[in-house]
């Protein structure tokens, strides 16, 4: 009873960590898509991508969560590392949030890892640690204090990589044979990245993109072309109306710094169906409890 009991209280809490993953990359696709149309305003022919990419590379973790109660419990390692690649780099501070999806996808890993007494201990200290390191930086955010915050929250985010990993080895060792235990491991291991990479891609490879509208109808245009349109010497980061009738804009310009390049965004895309890709095609699936291997 007791053990149904645990198991209900996990499955609940790993159904609310989904919904929030969900919720925030919802929030952020709704966000960044009012972002490129307001009224009377150039829209801008940069933010398109990251309005698909970055709220795609959110909701990642949640489906790969996903995945993992269907017999693939590894990939609620791979879920959380993807989710604390988020944190870590956050588009925002509500951003935060995300380290209650990743503590419970990691929890819930460790409840799988081992023999019911162990696994328990270790999901509750996985739970401990990670509430410590909210209450940490939370503390820290409230105070104003952000070279504090920053040192709480990558200390937080790394503390729980390396749990993270440890309950993978755990999860490995579990498989029956030594060749499972490398497609879970490393299969695991390998989604995690490919998300982590999906996610910091179209921070990383990035250029300034300039363009001009009318009528409604953008096009890209060369940073040459911006400056004998009026931009400031050296500027990343520019736009300028030259006239509009009610809300349609017959004429804009400008320039937007830190875009991502068609090559970052065609990679990220492809990581994020490589991470599903394996997700499903290369981490086993239990279809019994495996007793624990021996070495």
């Amino acid at each position: 009873m007791e053990e149904d009991a645990e198991r209900g209280r996990d499955g609940a809490a790993v159904t609310a960590a989904v919904a929030i993953q969900l919720g925030m990359a919802a929030l952020l696709l709704v966000g960044l898509s009012r972002a490129a149309g307001q009224p009377g305003t150039p829209v801008e022919p940069t933010v398109v991508p990251r309005a698909l990419l970055l709220p795609a590379a959110l909701a990642l973790p949640a489906l790969v969560a996903i995945a993992a109660r269907f017999g693939r419990p590894a990939l609620f390692v791979a879920a959380a590392l993807a989710a604390l690649a988020v944190v870590a780099r956050p588009v925002s501070i509500a951003m935060l949030v995300l380290l209650f999806p990743a503590a419970v996808f990691l929890r819930a890993g460790a409840l799988r890892a081992g023999s019911s007494d162990g696994s328990r201990r270790l999901a509750n200290a996985v739970l401990a640690a990670v509430a410590i390191g909210i209450a940490g930086v939370a503390i820290a955010l409230a105070a104003g204090a952000f070279l504090a915050f920053w040192a709480l929250l990558i200390g937080c985010v790394l503390l729980a990589t390396v749990i993270a990993l440890v309950v993978l080895v755990r999860l490995a060792q579990r498989e029956p044979t030594r060749a499972r235990a490398v497609r879970t491991g490393l299969g695991a291991l390998l989604v995690a990245v490919l998300a982590v990479v999906a996610f910091l891609l179209p921070f990383i490879d990035t250029a300034t993109v300039c363009w001009t509208v009318a009528n409604g109808s953008a096009q890209r245009i060369s940073e040459a072309r911006a400056d004998e349109l009026g931009r400031p010497a050296g500027a990343t980061t520019w736009s300028e109306t030259y006239g509009s009738v009610g809300s349609a804009v017959i004429g804009g310009a400008g320039c937007d710094g830190n875009v991502p390049t068609a090559r970052s965004e065609w990679l990220s895309a492809a990581a994020l169906g490589c991470a599903l890709l394996v997700a499903f095609a290369v981490v086993p699936r239990r279809s019994v409890a495996a007793p624990e291997r021996p070495d």
